[in-house]
């Protein structure tokens, strides 16, 4: 697989195959006990604009085609497909809690496979569930994996720009903290493949929402004025979930950033900017092995 790296940090691990897929270095080495992973475009059966690998039932791609990317994803994943719970994103900062409880209603009303098993209105799930595996779509929003390495339990959450600004992070922080008493002071954390700065342009409206929640360190690097295009600015998301996740008492050296862009790698990855929204979706995992 070839990455067009904008920038390296050594954050990432590739993993080949027929399904090859990514992983952070952070919690590949600090929380052995979650798996985590990102998938590329590689592997699997859709067409089209949704080749191969597509992972997102909402955009007129062939549900079984999708289904069956799934299958392959988990295959390589050691995952069971029947076992993964995602959302339909809604760029919220609402958060799941994948419980016993909810597990059980799966079961009473038949939803036993991965398309059955996707819940309305979130945008972040939290467990503490062995063997379930959570799951957020990506096409240039920030994945954000939280794993709690003293309590064994984790968080994933999906963040585009309003998420980011509305601080979902920070919800699922919370919630991780009022269901299993996890201490922001052992959670490691990465932010996962997505948008970078330089590829992110956007107009004032979105700029005046940041500049309302994060004053003056919006201009520490947040966003910055596009020269020779008036009323346009770029926007570092990365960056802004980094100082979320420093505001929610998650320690620095606990933080793991991604050094891979969607946008610029749309032959690898997914991107809604590169493919002008003609496009499938990837997603991130993370589950308690």
């Amino acid at each position: 697989m070839n990455i067009n790296y904008h920038s390296i940090n050594n954050s990432t691990s590739f993993h080949s195959g027929r399904v090859p897929y990514i992983s952070s270095r952070i919690l590949d080495e600090r929380a052995p006990f979650a798996m985590n992973a990102f998938s590329t475009r590689t592997g699997g059966v859709s067409t089209g604009i949704y080749d191969s690998l597509n992972l997102t039932f909402t955009r007129d791609d062939d549900p079984e085609n999708v289904k069956k990317n799934f299958e392959n994803i988990a295959g390589a994943l050691s995952v069971d497909v029947n076992l993964i719970v995602s959302c339909r994103q809604i760029h919220s900062d609402n958060v799941l809690r994948v419980d016993k409880a909810l597990l059980d209603r799966y079961e009473v009303e038949g939803k036993t496979n991965v398309l059955d098993r996707e819940m309305d209105g979130y945008d972040a799930m939290i467990t503490d569930i062995p063997g379930i595996c959570l799951c957020t779509r990506h096409a240039d929003c920030v994945p954000i994996y939280l794993v709690d390495s003293d309590k064994h339990v984790i968080g994933l959450a999906h963040s585009g720009w309003k998420g980011t600004v509305n601080n979902i992070l920070q919800s699922c922080v919370d919630a991780m903290k009022d269901a299993y008493s996890a201490r922001p002071e052992d959670l490691i954390a990465f932010i996962g493949p997505s948008i970078c700065r330089d590829c992110y342009e956007v107009e004032y409206d979105v700029v005046k929402e940041f500049v309302d929640r994060y004053g003056e360190a919006v201009y520490e690097g947040i966003v910055s004025p596009v020269y020779g295009k008036e009323g346009k600015y770029l926007l570092d998301l990365h960056k802004a979930v980094f100082y979320n996740m420093i505001e929610a008492g998650i320690k620095p050296e606990n933080i793991g950033i991604t050094d891979i862009c969607t946008c610029h790698n749309p032959e690898v990855l997914f991107s809604h900017r590169a493919s002008k929204g003609r496009r499938g979706a990837c997603c991130a995992f993370l589950m308690i092995k």
